[in-house]
């Protein structure tokens, strides 16, 4: 039986011997799609900023976000406002207006997401070299000694199990340009999230 099976496995190795090998498959590359371009700039974080204050006070939210049903498209003249509203900020329409602001929402998800990754290897790392220095320091005792190996490996697993950061869901340009204005980003929220 055993014999069987490698002259079966010989058989179909010859077969296959002097034929040529089939070309490697190559992916079709995907064609960028416009959300693979970066769109945000200096000018159009501070257009943004500049326009955030009178968006909340005139809430067009509906304009890009309307609801189902028998009235679910806009008012003209709110389309008209909202339109207006965006060139008085630099905007060719409220179309772009808002893809950069849902950019400028993605891109400082994935900034915090980054953020509070780092902060978590950190603090993990930073467990593990307190346990070395008490396992190594020769004045603990060994059950110190044990519970603070036992502490890092805990950590040590821990920090080998944190899954990887998911790319970003708008182009890293995006994210860059977020990341370099976000202190003013910040503050232009904050200032806007104030009682009046």
């Amino acid at each position: 039986m055993k014999n069987l099976i490698l002259l079966a496995g010989l058989a179909a190795l010859l077969a296959s011997c002097g034929k040529p090998a089939p070309p490697p498959a190559t992916p079709a590359a995907p064609s960028p799609s416009a959300n693979d371009t970066p769109i945000l700039s200096r000018a159009k974080i501070f257009q943004w900023i500049a326009g955030e204050v009178e968006f909340r006070q005139l809430g067009f939210h509906s304009v890009s976000n309307p609801s189902t049903g028998p009235e679910s498209a806009p008012a003209a003249g709110v389309v008209k406002e909202a339109d207006d509203f965006a060139r008085r900020y630099g905007f060719a329409d409220y179309a772009e207006y808002d893809r950069v602001r849902r950019r400028i929402v993605l891109a400082r998800l994935y900034v915090v997401k980054s953020r509070l990754r780092a902060q978590q290897e950190e603090n993990l790392k930073q467990q593990i070299r307190i346990a070395k220095d008490v396992v190594t320091d020769g004045r603990a005792t060994e059950e110190n000694k044990k519970l603070w190996t036992a502490n890092m490996m805990k950590a040590l697993e821990d920090l080998q199990a944190l899954p990887p950061l998911p790319p970003p869901d708008v182009p890293a340009g995006d994210v860059l340009v977020v990341q370099q204005y976000d202190a003013e980003i910040s503050r232009a929220e904050m200032e806007n999230n104030e009682p009046r």
